[in-house]
């Protein structure tokens, strides 16, 4: 509270890009490292779909960005307007990041390996 809510979207801004920059790098890193043999078979029977769905129901909770949203949507000129423009980018990129960092660890290790 001391230092304001300047200094705090400042700080804010700049955790969750720092978080964007490490993921993209690893994404982007780990794309030269891609196995195309650890993609088969694409749903392991082990699991199955509703082993797809309890991985999807962990990775709801790691999504990250709401929280600058909310910390900034006090100073929106037209909140109506940029709170759900706001809300709908930060999903999409969130979406993008989860996607992309799954393909790119599944394909670089057996998913059987992952855990270990």
């Amino acid at each position: 509270l001391r230092c304001g809510v300047k200094e705090s979207k400042a700080v804010t801004t700049f955790v969750t890009a720092a978080k964007f920059a490490i993921v993209l790098f690893v994404i982007i890193s780990g794309s030269f490292y891609i196995t195309p043999a650890n993609y088969v078979p694409y749903i392991p029977p082990a699991y199955g779909f509703a082993g797809v769905l309890r991985g999807t129901t962990s990775c709801f909770f790691g999504y990250v960005g709401f929280d600058e949203v909310c910390c900034v949507a006090g100073e929106s000129l037209r909140p109506t307007r940029d709170v759900p423009r706001a809300i709908f980018v930060t999903v999409l990129s969130i979406m993008a990041l989860y996607v992309g960092s799954s393909a790119v660890l599944t394909g670089m290790v057996p998913y059987l390996q992952i855990s270990d």
